[in-house]
């Protein structure tokens, strides 16, 4: 007999020929234990929920990370996760910020537009890549109340 319980795995980080830094996304936990904890909870619920193995991934600076629903790359699954960051203060572009504000975590939904309701949403496509929604959420409760009613994968657990 098999096991089949899903399992949530964190990644280690992407290894790129000729970078001697920190590995793009290998964090492995959070910078401060709530950051870590808000993620592992929304990968226990992603896991629970579409009953699918999931991972999390932290960037290398801990400072945000996520929880996406693993499966192959075909899948729609792999484009929605729930992320969380750590609030900084400094410049209004969040890409510039200069240190930690002591804030609690700000959680995110996260959706490709082929993954959306309504693909709107996520704006125009950048570049080569698939528009996405990035949103911030007031809780964890209302990300994964999101992840059901805003994209495909979960209004369609929802309405079966």
């Amino acid at each position: 007999m098999t096991d089949n319980t899903p399992t949530i795995t964190r990644f280690a980080g992407i290894e790129l020929p000729g970078w001697n830094g920190p590995l793009p996304g290998g964090g492995m936990t959070g910078a401060t234990a709530e950051l870590d904890a808000l993620v592992g909870a929304a990968a226990a619920w992603l896991a629970a929920t579409f009953d699918r193995d999931v991972q999390v991934r932290f960037n290398s600076d801990r400072q945000s990370g996520g929880a996406w629903v693993e499966v192959p790359s075909n899948d729609p699954f792999c484009q929605v996760g729930i992320t969380a960051y750590l609030p900084r203060h400094g410049a209004a572009d969040p890409d510039r910020r200069t240190g930690p504000s002591g804030e609690p975590p700000v959680v995110q939904l996260y959706a490709k537009a082929s993954q959306l309701i309504d693909p709107a949403e996520a704006g125009e496509p950048n570049g080569r890549y698939e528009p996405s929604l990035i949103e911030p959420m007031c809780s964890l409760g209302e990300a994964t109340e999101a992840v059901l009613t805003r994209t495909r994968i979960g209004h369609a657990l929802t309405n079966r």
